[in-house]
């Protein structure tokens, strides 16, 4: 598997996910398919330089999963400059006004686009916010509440939202 992004095999990955290529006996098809799915993740991640062998050991770089997910949304900046404008990267204090414009599937999941007038945020769409699809909201982030490993940093960070009001002007 070659995304460029967060997958589910780089989660399963940093969860320590068995890597020896020797088959036990009684082993799914399933199992054996993601044993090899698991070897091709890793052969790419070592091409990206995010993975190492040592000693005939896969060792993952430690925030490999943070490297995966900027590439995703490098990527996806490039694809929606055009329409949307700059990338607006999500950090604790952040706020910013928009409008949710659309859902964009991403590798490690769907985000939704807040568009400004010449920027864009991504947002997780776990935060509900894709609710208000075609609605101006108001944005802050905020520190994450907690750390989970198997996850990139910027998807933790606690995200409050508001719809503004219909009749409201949105002010910078």
């Amino acid at each position: 598997m070659k995304a460029n992004g967060v997958s589910w095999l780089d989660q399963e990955l940093a969860r320590g996910a068995r890597l020896s290529g020797v088959a036990r006996v009684g082993e799914t098809r399933f199992e054996r398919e993601l044993a090899a799915a698991l070897k091709d993740r890793v052969q790419h991640l070592k091409t990206l330089g995010l993975a190492l062998e040592i000693a005939g050991e896969i060792h993952m770089k430690s925030r490999f999963l943070d490297a995966l997910y900027e590439q995703e949304l490098e990527d996806a900046a490039v694809r929606l400059k055009t329409q949307y404008g700059e990338l607006t990267r999500l950090e604790p204090g952040l706020e910013l006004q928009g409008r949710v414009a659309a859902v964009e599937t991403l590798p490690s999941g769907p985000h939704v686009v807040v568009a400004g007038e010449s920027h864009f945020a991504l947002v997780p769409a776990r935060s509900g916010i894709g609710r208000s699809l075609t609605k101006p909201v108001a944005l802050t982030v905020g520190r994450a509440r907690a750390f989970r490993p198997t996850q990139p940093m910027t998807p933790q960070l606690a995200l409050r939202y508001r719809e503004l009001a219909l009749g409201r002007a949105l002010r910078r």
